[in-house]
């Protein structure tokens, strides 16, 4: 898993349209992205070191550059990218709130140094951030939009 991705999606409902929490790094300011990162290695008493779960991966990257906790999640889309796997989530139940406009700064290890990192949360509707993300393909988006806007797969 260390070499694959994990995020989740965060969201809330306003007059029956889903508005997804997203992030935007300092010196991107108009990319507009979800919670999540690469899977690292996690110690294990008798390996050593092991890669963590996909879940495991997205409850620490989403509390890392949010400072919001995933209670619980389940995996909505799966991604073979050639070398590596991405995960997506939909959090159901979470800790914590990263609310529009809150700034967050963090340390993040980049090419073997530790970067001060500074994101700003955005929320959108998920329709409109489904089309000003460029990460996320449109296969994901074809299958997994449609559940979405049924919203009582999304309800919880």
């Amino acid at each position: 898993m260390a070499d694959n991705y994990s995020g989740a999606f965060i969201g809330t409902w306003i007059d029956g349209v889903y508005y997804v929490t997203c992030v935007a790094d300092a010196k991107y300011p108009e990319d507009r992205k979800i919670a999540g990162g690469m899977g690292e290695k996690v110690p294990d008493k008798d390996k050593g070191t092991v890669p963590e779960t996909a879940e495991q991966c997205m409850v620490r990257e989403v509390n890392h550059e949010t400072g919001v906790q995933v209670l619980e999640a389940m995996l909505v889309y799966e991604e073979s990218r050639g070398n590596h796997t991405r995960y997506f989530f939909l959090a159901t139940k979470v800790s914590g709130l990263m609310t529009p406009g809150m700034t967050r700064k963090f340390l993040e290890k980049k090419a073997g140094d530790v970067v001060e990192e500074e994101v700003t949360a955005y929320m959108i509707p998920l329709e409109e951030f489904a089309r000003i993300s460029y990460r996320l393909s449109k296969k994901f988006w074809s299958s997994w939009l449609p559940m979405s806007n049924s919203s009582e797969n999304m309800r919880t």
